[in-house]
């Protein structure tokens, strides 16, 4: 949840220099648990910043459900503490994102203030490699990919855009050769020199990205 005061941050100074910019905050639900939740929320209120606060709910918080963690239903209904809105979305239908979010991002930059949307998914791995996921069955798992939203996409470009069966699956072949590219160059990279730890930096006072050396003795 490290982001989430940063988000307010920014839509701080989008408010102040009236760029009529909006900033989108992304986490998942064990960060809702964070204190910075909250008090992100609570100074975003105030303020009526420019900011969205989108709760990826995948369920699960490393391997603690959000049931466990969390005595609300709805993680959108803590909104409701900050006197903001507060709205949940089936994550998994890309459809119902898009029409949700327009409406938000709509009202927070006419200055309405902020917005949290909840958006329920699944996480269909394991939080890490070799995670033995022994904290949720076989048939949890199964009932969720029945959900797939890459599947329901699939779906709807069929249904509603005229593209065939065959041709998604072209697609899927071709974004799956580009990532075993992209990861066979990386094994083929060399690694970091010690000067690189200079590179890229964030001047706050400049604020923008500089080069800055120092004697790294």
């Amino acid at each position: 949840g490290g982001g989430i005061p940063i988000a307010v941050g920014a839509a701080f100074g989008a408010k102040y220099r009236n760029n009529g910019r909006i900033v989108v905050c992304f986490f998942g639900d064990g960060a809702s648990n964070e204190g910075a939740f909250h008090e992100a929320l609570n100074l975003a209120s105030i303020w009526k910043l420019p900011v969205v606060f989108v709760c990826e709910n995948n369920q699960y918080g490393i391997s603690m459900n959000v049931s466990k963690s969390t005595n609300v239903k709805r993680l959108a209904d803590r909104a409701a503490a900050y006197g903001i809105k507060g709205i949940t979305v089936d994550g998994n239908k890309l459809d119902e994102v898009y029409q949700e979010f327009a409406g938000v991002a709509e009202e927070v930059r006419a200055g309405k203030g902020p917005v949290l949307m909840e958006m329920t998914t699944y996480r269909m791995s394991g939080h890490y490699f070799g995670d033995n996921e022994n904290y949720r069955t076989k048939e949890e798992v199964e009932a969720w990919k029945k959900k797939d939203p890459i599947d329901y996409v699939g779906k709807i470009l069929m249904a509603n855009y005229g593209v065939t069966e065959e041709e998604i699956r072209k697609a899927q072949q071709e974004e799956k050769q580009r990532v075993l590219k992209a990861s066979e160059a990386a094994k083929e990279d060399p690694f970091p020199a010690e000067e690189d730890l200079t590179d890229d930096l964030y001047d706050p006072v400049l604020g923008e990205i500089v080069w800055k050396p120092w004697n790294m003795a």
